[in-house]
């Protein structure tokens, strides 16, 4: 037996959110008698530590003259910081251009977007209103670290593959009957590789001149495939969320201790906002410490950084439905 270390390590700051829309009505006859016009003050952060304000200007190119927004500084704090800004622009109720970009807070001036005059017309409804709609992420310290680490005993022994045989009725001494249909199988791959099924073989020796039914209707067919496809070659072919979590409680189960670990090492890799709640209830009902653990960080983390709104409430509202079990 080898020991190896895995580790999962998660890197984020602390940060702000703001979601600013400015409303510039009468944008025309505005810019018919002044060639810049500034927002209010856009603060950011419970103590106001972040104060921005846009400004939509009028410049002068060679080519004739632009339309200039940017991102003004008014006030940060004396540590470094940074802004990720998502601006949308709107028209007649319709998101008609964005521009996202992240941007040091160092400079006072960090440029959104700059276009010749008569293409801004386009951004200016038919009622001459001219929407910008910001939505600013600015981080608020230093990258903050947490690291889950465990250690995994294996067995690196290579063994044999019998690709050939697999779901090949040749030399079949078992049939594995499932919730969809029947699977041809061998008792000899069985037993080597589940304790449960070599004591479900040893309980008559009547079975050895026939071929052996077992019963496995709480089994997907597909399921069921995927575990003699580990069984017989060491692979699992389909990565599709649901089915792995299936064939995790399979692998409990009926004690596959190879395939159970295959799917905690897959499930952790697909850990997302949206399965990560259906992750830890299968890894609390299968007793998977690590995998629950990683998912849980995995979601308070994404929990913690998240500046989507709508992904937030699903997450706040999947946890919930966790707690609720």
């Amino acid at each position: 037996m080898a020991n190896f270390n895995k580790a999962t390590c998660f890197s984020h700051t602390k940060k702000d959110y703001c979601d600013f829309k400015w409303v510039i009505s009468d944008y025309m006859l505005v810019f018919a008698r002044q060639d810049r016009l500034e927002s209010p003050v856009i603060s950011v952060g419970r103590d106001n530590t972040h104060q921005f304000e846009l400004r939509l200007s009028c410049t002068y190119k060679n080519y004739g003259t632009c339309r200039r927004l940017i991102l003004f500084v008014l006030r940060k704090p004396e540590e470094k910081s940074s802004v990720k800004f998502n601006l949308s622009v709107i028209k007649d109720g319709k998101i008609v251009d964005t521009r996202i970009d992240y941007a040091n807070c160092s400079p006072s001036l960090i440029p959104i977007l700059e276009i010749p005059t008569d293409e801004m017309k386009k951004f200016v409804s038919s009622t001459d209103t001219l929407i910008f709609h910001i939505e600013l992420t600015v981080s608020t310290g230093d990258v903050i670290y947490s690291i889950n680490k465990e250690s995994i005993k294996t067995d690196f022994t290579p063994k044999l593959k019998f690709d050939w045989v697999f779901n090949n009725r040749k030399f079949c001494d078992a049939v594995l009957n499932t919730s969809g249909s029947n699977i041809p199988a061998h008792r000899l791959m069985l037993a080597t590789a589940s304790p449960v099924f070599r004591a479900l073989f040893s309980q008559d020796d009547t079975f050895l001149n026939k071929i052996e039914i077992v019963n496995m209707k709480d089994v997907s067919y597909e399921t069921a495939e995927e575990m003699l496809r580990f069984i017989y070659t060491g692979t699992i072919e389909s990565h599709e969320i649901t089915l792995i979590i299936d064939l995790l409680v399979t692998a409990v189960k009926y004690q596959l201790e190879e395939l159970k670990n295959e799917c905690e090492r897959i499930l952790s890799s697909l850990l997302s906002p949206e399965n990560a709640v259906d992750i830890i209830n299968v890894a609390d009902k299968c007793n998977m410490i690590s995998l629950k653990k990683n998912a849980a960080d995995f979601l308070k983390y994404n929990i913690s950084v998240t500046s989507n709104s709508n992904c937030l409430g699903n997450m706040i509202l999947s946890m919930g439905r966790l707690h609720s079990k």
